[in-house]
């Protein structure tokens, strides 16, 4: 073999070689400049820009969306309809707290994050419970769905019979909202009304000016 075949020969390995490491390259390349693969409802997530929803609950750290009832979270398993802590609105979240029903002191015992005292007995444990559209969005013992005060045009599901007068159902009242961890405030017991003022003392007799009382009789005369 001549030196000038041979090092054709080599030259024409190397430059095979140069190609199959450029073509590696560039397929591993591409496969880093390729975006993440977002995440669909109720996938484990740790910021937003990991879900399809751009929207990452903090409660149960999933991928959540917008929700109303529970039913708007049907496309995942173990999600509930949840009130945000902030306020700002309800998302799909995962059902940790107490179901609807159960007991409750403060909003966030709940699922989802709604928990209703008994008026006159705000100091007591109350019930969890859930926004509903109708009756059959609520379970069983809670088929009562209607508004109250502070749930602004959405109803709850409340306990007692449906086919009671209103006036015979029991009135309930939605628990102070506060942040996870802060107790809701407990209401203060009405203040006394002050007692009466004395009766004033009763005037003597008025006597005529010039005039002197008569004086008391004694006994025998």
């Amino acid at each position: 073999m001549n030196g000038k075949h041979w090092i054709s020969k080599v030259s024409g390995g190397v430059g095979v070689l140069m190609f199959a490491a450029l073509v590696a390259g560039s397929t591993g390349g591409c496969k880093l400049l390729k975006p993440k693969e977002k995440k669909g409802l109720g996938v484990e997530c740790v910021t937003d820009l990991d879900c399809d929803s751009l929207t990452c609950s903090t409660n149960g750290n999933v991928c959540s969306q917008t929700c109303t009832y529970d039913k708007d979270c049907a496309g995942a398993p173990n999600l509930v309809c949840r009130r945000k802590d902030d306020n700002s609105g309800n998302w799909c979240s995962s059902n940790t707290g107490v179901a609807p029903g159960g007991a409750c002191m403060n909003t966030w015992d709940c699922q989802h994050n709604e928990c209703l005292k008994y008026v006159g007995k705000e100091d007591q444990p109350g019930i969890c419970t859930k926004y509903c559209a109708a009756s059959e969005d609520c379970p069983a013992g809670q088929k009562i769905c209607e508004k109250i005060s502070d749930t602004g045009m959405l109803k709850v599901c409340l306990p007692g019979d449906p086919a009671a007068a209103a006036t015979a159902r029991p009135q309930f009242s939605p628990t102070p909202r506060t942040p996870r961890g802060t107790p809701a405030p407990r209401q203060q017991p009405a203040a006394r009304p002050p007692p009466p003022p004395a009766p004033a003392p009763a005037p003597p007799p008025a006597t005529k000016p010039g005039t002197r009382p008569a004086p008391a009789r004694r006994p025998g005369h």
